[in-house]
This record gives C-alpha cells, sequence and structure tokens, in this order.
C-alpha cells in the first residue's frame, strides 16, 4: 500500500449472490441508484467502568476495561426501483432471517474493500413531493467485518 490517502467518493455497495458461503469469496453485484452517502461501518468497542478499589493516591480513579466489539450498521437512501433485480433483492434479504454478504468497494479496482456479513434491519419506503420512490435501509453488521 502507498501512502496516499484514498479517495471514498463513489464507494460502491454490492450485495453478494450467495454462491459461496464465504463473504470473501463470494461473487458481488452492484446496488444501484443509491442517491445519498454510504454511511458505516460505525465500529464500537463497549467500556466497562469499574470501581476503584484499594487506597493509596490513585486509588480514586475509575478504571476501565474493554468489552466486546460491534460492527455497527451500513445506511443509504436509494431511489427505489420495483423492476430492479438488486432492489427486489434487497427487499427479499428484509425478508429474511439470515445474514446475507455486502462488500464496500472502492471507486478504483485493486484497493482494499470491506466484507461484512449483515442483517438488513431497516427497508422504509417513502414517497417524497417529487414522486420518486425512495427506500432508507439499514444493514446491521453481524460479526467481523474484513478489510481485504
Amino acid at each position: 500500500m502507498s501512502d496516499v490517502a484514498y479517495n471514498g467518493h463513489k464507494v460502491v455497495l454490492k450485495r453478494g449472490t450467495g454462491a459461496t458461503s464465504d463473504k470473501l469469496t463470494d461473487t458481488y453485484e452492484e446496488v444501484g441508484w443509491i442517491t445519498s452517502e454510504i454511511s458505516g461501518p460505525g465500529m464500537s468497542k463497549n467500556v466497562h467502568t469499574l470501581r476503584p478499589h484499594g487506597t493509596g493516591a490513585d486509588s480514586d480513579w475509575m478504571r476501565k476495561i474493554a468489552g466486546g466489539r460491534d460492527a455497527g450498521a451500513i445506511s443509504f437512501t436509494l431511489a427505489f426501483k420495483a423492476d430492479n433485480a438488486i432492489h427486489l433483492k434487497l427487499l427479499a434479504d428484509f425478508n429474511s432471517m439470515d445474514a446475507g454478504h455486502y462488500q464496500l468497494a472502492p471507486p478504483k479496482e485493486g484497493l482494499p474493500a470491506f466484507y461484512v456479513d449483515g442483517i438488513v434491519k431497516t427497508f422504509n419506503l417513502g414517497n417524497p413531493e417529487d414522486g420518486i420512490i425512495t427506500a432508507q435501509v439499514e444493514i446491521d453488521i453481524d460479526g467481523k467485518p474484513e478489510f481485504v
């Protein structure tokens, strides 16, 4: 890798076809008609605070221990097209109880991408004044994202 920052403009979201059970070897199809920024993954870690114990000069300082990590979610808005096969597959993913494979790919080939397992948590259809049907989609990440 070089010492140059990667341009995140036009990052592409792709949906796994399920050709394999491994997110790194699955084949992917681009989710088109995304009209917003793609947010996520929003990774965080639980931190537990412990009461101080003992005596001495530093005994009143709180102690912290790291807990589980959460990869967060990927969210975006798309111009929903009822005749778009990938949009219908995303809707089917929402109706499924299983996690699917998703990829956030950089605009330039050969750069690392995020690979995640995720569950479509929300698929909210809307009809703004301009008449374009939109879908606000949130994919809750299941497990560890891979950056390869």
